[in-house]
């Protein structure tokens, strides 16, 4: 109920309360399944793994860790940290460029 001030009833604040409430449940709810939801699905990774490993792609990633590590004069070590790096470097500004492109559209759209 509004009142002349504008300020909420102490039956319209207990309301406020009770769905700030609900909507902090109902937040915590929705974020456990989400992360929940990812681990349902469980891959059998080291299966997987392995045969990434024998793919023709990822041959071509360790003659470049080679070729790095000949090229700048450092450890294999060293190469594959700074492909690896460099590679998750580029995976999170895409990312990031396509969430936000994403989000861009989504508020054009309304």
């Amino acid at each position: 109920m509004w009142t002349p001030t504008g300020n909420p009833t102490p039956r319209e604040s207990h309301l406020e309360s009770d769905d700030s409430l609900q909507r902090n449940r109902l937040n915590q709810i929705f974020n456990t399944a989400l992360v929940s939801s990812r681990a349902d699905a469980k891959p059998d990774s080291a299966g997987e793994i392995q045969s990434l490993m024998e793919t023709p792609a990822f041959g071509s990633i360790l003659q470049s860790i080679q070729l790095l590590a000949g090229e700048q004069g450092i450890s294999e070590i060293e190469a594959a940290r700074e492909v690896i790096r460099t590679f998750r470097k580029m995976d999170q500004l895409w990312t990031e460029y396509l969430v936000a492109e994403g989000v861009e559209r989504l508020k054009l759209s309304n």
